[in-house]
């Protein structure tokens, strides 16, 4: 029974790749004559032609204020403002350092238990009405590397493991002195 078991499992494993082979050579020559989605074109942007700005935030950000309560003050797609790390030219017009830059909240997300951490993306940045290529994104310290082998590993012994779960991830903080390349073209 156990040589049995054995042979339809390895032989399962060494069928696998096989039929996903075939499967791509039947969608080749097949489905793709009828296809009406035809897929995306990737472009490739050439930043060498493109204007590299510097930003950084007036304000330091940390998801650490947001509870659940202060969540109602800060949603996504509010506007925060940035500014010029240093003075740069966009369509002969130069903009000195300082000069407000905004952009959207696209992503916030909370720290979670079992050390899922917080994360926070902006984007849409606008600088005096001239759109910006880019985003800022921060994730906090994630601690799932570490809680969930704990959790997992000691839970086969009298459930100890559980008190793991508590541990949350760690907030995204944005620093006034960090700056961020974006870019114009």
């Amino acid at each position: 029974m156990k040589k049995l078991f054995t042979f339809i499992v390895g032989f399962n494993l060494l069928c696998m790749s096989a039929f996903a082979e075939i499967r791509d050579e039947f969608v080749e020559k097949t489905l793709d004559k009828n296809l009406k989605i035809k897929p995306r074109k990737v472009v490739v942007v050439d930043k060498t032609t493109m204007t590299p700005v510097h930003v950084r935030m007036k304000q330091p950000f940390t998801t650490k204020w947001l509870t659940p309560k202060s969540r109602e003050n800060i949603k996504e797609g509010d506007i925060f403002e940035f500014e010029l790390a240093e003075e740069v030219t966009i369509r002969n017009k130069t903009y000195p350092e300082g000069t407000p830059v905004l952009a959207k909240l696209e992503t916030v997300s909370m720290n979670d238990i079992m050390g899922v951490p917080a994360d926070v993306e902006f984007g849409s940045f606008t600088l005096d009405g001239i759109p910006l290529g880019g985003l800022v994104k921060k994730t906090g310290a994630n601690r799932t590397y570490w809680v969930y082998p704990c959790i997992n590993g000691v839970n086969r012994f009298f459930a100890l493991g559980y008190a793991f779960m508590p541990v949350r991830g760690g907030h995204a903080k944005i620093k006034p002195t960090e700056t961020f390349t974006l870019y114009a073209e």
